[in-house]
């Protein structure tokens, strides 16, 4: 409707203006828009519908090379070794705009359980998916990875580093050759135990490989939350972009040492010289806090008299927690899972008391699967006298060490391939040989002996 100046009285047109048309002077309040002025669209009660224009549905494989990812992220709130491994990442005070939350995942037994993939395939390519890691999410930038559809096409690979070599290259977004220069000044160098005179970018489609010592060295890392000190290892995955790199096999002198189950060692490694152009980091990273202590020692022995006896396709692991070692449970798995139960001599140290303990009859139980040619490892726990707190053991010298390897490589020969040593002295593995039957052993606080595989306390074994 019309307005009227206060100083002319004339009438204004019902339009917003800022001052009278008549005399010029500028209106103190603007008009307020009376219904019949605001524009509303215009709907046709039966629009017509053009057959056209209408887009075609999009195929399955097109629909999900384009659809937004979900969050996988289905790690329980209180997992407490993604909070480790969190505090480690976080105690390297990298900026905080690298990271996307949302792609945060954990692959611990808990997180990721056994009956869930091992593997996977991303741009046509198979990769090892990260079991026993911890990845946190990096920003990428989205324009570019649409443009060059590094999601739907690209492979999946992992680069492993030292943390200040990571922070470099993730600040400078690409990776970094033999003779750049980090944030910290210093230069990098090809590795001593690689192949000298190769400037390239090395990758794997197995973390096993590329987490190699060789390629990045365990760091010493206190936790406030646990208070306990870890070796924590730290890899990026990647994306590279077919056709852009060359495979081939391992290059870490491993010899006869199965490198992973999935992967063979003569597919294992990639290398590219594109530091930017051909690759693309995904949006994850991964934080490793390193395998205790004893069973580092007896990985050492194991791959020793693996090579001994040439038997070089298998790879040993520690147990899983939440595997059963029950005598009725072993015996429900046998036929899946053939096991072995083994004594030695074993040593006892008490995070809580720090009482230490030696003991002959410290039980090893193991067992392996023939299609994965894998052999799983766990020494039993027993209870401190001091403070009743069950603890890990590790076995006690290296005699003890040489002669479980021994064992181990044995019972594989027997019982997967039906080849006995006739010449191994069988009296070896019994209590009596290891140390005298009357020695002391704690019943009560044996964890085997409740499980009723402990040769000592269950002497039918």
């Amino acid at each position: 409707m019309p307005r009227r100046c206060s100083n002319c009285h004339g009438e204004t047109p019902p339009i917003q203006l800022r001052s009278c048309p008549h005399c010029r002077k500028e209106f103190t309040t603007s008009l307020r828009p009376s219904p019949s002025t605001i524009p509303f669209a215009k709907h046709d009660r039966s629009p017509r519908i053009s057959l056209g224009h209408i887009r075609p549905r999009a195929s399955t494989a097109a629909a999900a090379a384009h659809r937004i990812t979900p969050r996988e992220n289905d790690t329980p709130v209180s997992c407490q070794y993604k909070k480790v491994c969190a505090e480690y990442l976080s105690s390297l005070r990298w900026d905080k705009s690298f990271f996307d939350r949302q792609h945060n995942r954990c692959y611990c037994e808990n997180c990721y359980p056994s009956s869930r993939e091992d593997t996977t395939v991303q741009g046509g390519s198979k990769y090892v998916l990260p079991r026993g890691w911890c990845r946190f999410g990096l920003h990428v930038h989205q324009v570019r990875a649409d443009i060059d559809r590094i999601w739907s096409k690209w492979i999946v690979t992992y680069h492993g580093t030292r943390p200040m070599a990571a922070q470099s290259i993730i600040h400078h977004r690409q990776f970094l050759l033999p003779g750049d220069t980090c944030l910290d000044g210093t230069k990098v160098a090809i590795l001593p135990d690689h192949i000298p005179g190769k400037n390239h970018i090395y990758t794997s489609p197995t973390i096993a490989y590329s987490s190699y010592e060789a390629y990045c060295p365990p760091q010493r890392f206190h936790s406030q939350q646990t208070g306990k000190t870890y070796d924590a290892r730290l890899v990026l995955q990647c994306r590279q972009q077919p056709g852009s790199y060359k495979v081939q096999g391992e290059t870490i002198n491993a010899g006869s040492k199965r490198l992973c189950p999935f992967i063979p060692n003569d597919q294992i490694e990639i290398f590219t010289e594109c530091i930017a152009s051909k690759l693309r980091f995904s949006t994850i990273t991964s934080v490793d806090m390193a395998k205790d202590k004893w069973f580092r020692s007896i990985e050492s022995k194991f791959y020793d008299a693996l090579e001994y006896h040439a038997v070089p396709e298998w790879i040993i692991e520690p147990m899983l927690p939440r595997v059963k070692t029950r005598r009725d449970a072993l015996n429900d798995q046998k036929e899946q899972w053939p096991f072995r139960i083994h004594n030695a001599k074993g040593k006892f140290p008490c995070p809580q008391c720090k009482r230490v303990w030696k003991s002959s009859f410290t039980t090893v139980v193991w067992r392996a699967r023939r299609n994965t040619n894998v052999i799983q490892v766990r020494i039993e726990k027993q209870a401190c006298k001091g403070c009743n707190n069950y603890c890990q053991g590790s076995l006690a010298g290296i005699e003890s060490l040489v002669w479980t390897a021994y064992w181990m490589c044995t019972w594989i020969l027997d019982v997967f391939y039906g080849i006995r040593d006739e010449n191994a002295n069988k009296r070896a593995d019994k209590l009596e040989e290891i140390d005298k039957a009357t020695a002391p052993h704690d019943y009560a606080r044996c964890e085997a002996g409740k499980k009723g595989i402990c040769r000592k306390c269950n002497k039918q074994l």
